[in-house]
Order: C-alpha cells, then structure tokens, then sequence
C-alpha cells in the first residue's frame, strides 16, 4: 500500500514473519505522519501502548474538558488524549455525538459524568470508534443511560457504571451497531 502525507512518499508492507495479521488488523493512516497497526496510531500524541513514529510520547493533547472530549471527536481519526494531570471529572452538559471515525484515550485518568441528566455518547451509524481508558458514569435516557451505539464500536480498559435506563441502562447496541468489549466493565447499571 501506497500512502502519500506532504512530500513524503511511504509504502507499507507489514513484517509478519510468514504469519499472517490478525483477523482485524488493519494498516491505517494519520494525517499528521506516522503510520502503524491501528493500536499504535500516532498524530504526535500517545496512544499510550508503544507509538511508531511520532514524538513516542504524550505529544499534544487536547483539553480535559468537555469541549476537549468535542474537538477530538471533530478532529477525527486520533488516537487522541487529553491533558489531564491527574484524575479527572468531566460533567457534561448535554450527550456528546460521535459522528466520525475516532478514537479517544482517556489515559485511565478521565471520568465523564452525565449527572444523571442525561446519556453520554451516541455513536452513529457508519461510524467506527474506539473508547480507551475512561470512566463513564451517571447516563440517563430511555435507551442505553451512558451509550447508545449504531456504528462499531470499540471500548478497551473502560468501565461504564451507574447509568440507567429502561432498556440497556449502561449500554444500547441497535441491531446496525457492533460493539468489541475488550478489558472493559460493564457493572452497576440500572
């Protein structure tokens, strides 16, 4: 595969060692330089699992902010994480809508609570995320308290807790969506 960032020409073959990848596995491209397998995406930011390329570090982040959460699902693709210092709660005030590919790192530092007033994320159809390292807590809607999912969605290390609903009180999954659990809690829910 060809990919062509700036003035910089890069073709890919994937060292397999006669093996093949994983079924899921892609090779991937961000728009900033760095190109690896999807876990180890860097934009000059952490994926915070071993970055090819890049800085190799925390590299920019956005804020730890609710409009922080929004400007990284604006932003696309990521990995993306947020400068929090220490553990952090973001309240939010109203459902944030992921409507594009992204993937979110809260670095197993961010909390994002919806006060019980309201559901947190709404993944779209079409659309494929990935929810690393976060607390999500306190969702309320008819369907699916914390997350309501018709993309594909992703949650790794994350833990979705104390939200309700009438049905799926931490999570709906419509029949369009898919959703990969992998080291995540699901726990507490009403």
């Amino acid at each position: 595969m060809t990919l062509i960032n700036a003035d910089i020409s890069v073709t890919i073959r994937p060292k397999t060692n006669g093996t093949k990848l994983a079924r899921g596995v892609r090779l991937v491209h961000s728009t900033l330089c760095t190109l690896a397998v999807v876990s180890l995406v860097s934009c000059g930011q952490s994926a915070g699992d071993g970055v090819i390329g890049g800085t190799g570090g925390r590299g920019v982040a956005f804020p730890c902010t609710e409009e922080g959460i929004l400007e990284a699902v604006s932003a696309g693709p990521g990995p993306h994480v947020f400068d929090c210092d220490e553990l952090t709660t973001v309240v939010t005030g109203a459902e944030i809508a992921i409507d594009n590919d992204v993937i979110l790192d809260g670095e197993e530092r961010l909390t994002v609570d919806g006060d019980l007033d309201h559901r947190l994320f709404v993944v779209a159809e079409g659309v494929t995320a990935e929810l690393r390292g976060f607390v999500i807590t306190r969702g309320v809607a008819p369907l699916g308290g914390a997350i309501w999912n018709a993309g594909v969605l992703t949650l790794t290390n994350t833990t979705v807790s104390g939200s309700s609903a009438a049905e799926g009180g931490g999570i709906h999954n419509v029949k369009a969506g898919t959703m990969t659990l992998m080291d995540a809690r699901v726990l507490e829910n009403e």
